[in-house]
């Protein structure tokens, strides 16, 4: 293990971190809504999805591809439904009806952010398929059987992701101070029909696939 794998490993943890999709929408929304430590937590939720994929593609690749290819339509048709509900509660949401003037943009931080941020990550098939992807191309090439170097591999994918929704959050709590309540209350109904949108999506592939068009 040398600190070029650690370094590989690390721009992995990034790169799948990257593609903008519901997980991101969300965490823009909390942010905006909450604060930055609330995107943040919501960011986490989709460490904790790459951790794990990232896991999968080391000891059990072979045996995820078997599942992804039995079983995609039905992960199309819960992950849509998931992120359908997600959407609908956060175009819904109105994180400013019971605060007062001195507490509606406090940070708050909820649980429920990092676990509606994993659950949308795991109902997204893409998001193992993009982990495999990059531990390919960027040449990751460890085993089960390598013992100590496969746990830091592994902290710094974790690593990563982590670096990546830290910094994105950030930027978008710096975006907050210049938007006002009015505003944040529109990106929530905007995010919500975004994130409704992938929903859809993928429940209609789920349906064409089940029919095999």
């Amino acid at each position: 293990m040398t600190v070029i794998d650690i370094a590989k490993a690390f721009i992995v943890g990034v790169c799948v971190s990257v593609p903008f999709g519901p997980i991101a929408i969300l965490t823009i929304q909390n942010t905006f809504s909450k604060g930055r430590r609330s995107g943040f937590i919501t960011g986490l939720g989709a460490t904790l999805v790459d951790t794990t994929w990232a896991m999968v593609s080391v000891f059990f690749l072979g045996i995820a591809e078997a599942l992804l290819d039995s079983h995609t339509t039905l992960i199309m048709f819960c992950g849509g439904l998931v992120l359908v509900g997600v959407g609908i509660s956060m175009a819904l949401s109105n994180p400013f009806r019971k605060l007062d003037r001195t507490t509606q943009m406090m940070d708050r931080v909820s649980p429920k952010d990092f676990v509606k941020s994993a659950a949308m990550g795991f109902t997204n098939p893409a998001a193992v398929l993009i982990m495999f992807a990059m531990v390919s191309a960027f040449g990751i090439d460890v085993s089960a059987e390598d013992g100590y170097r496969v746990i830091f591999v592994l902290l710094a994918i974790a690593g990563g992701s982590a670096f990546y929704w830290f910094t994105f959050s950030g930027v978008f709590s710096k975006l907050r101070k210049a938007v006002n309540l009015k505003a944040i209350l529109w990106i929530n109904r905007i995010s919500g029909m975004a994130v409704i949108g992938f929903g859809l999506y993928s429940f209609v592939r789920g349906i064409l696939n089940f029919v095999n068009i």
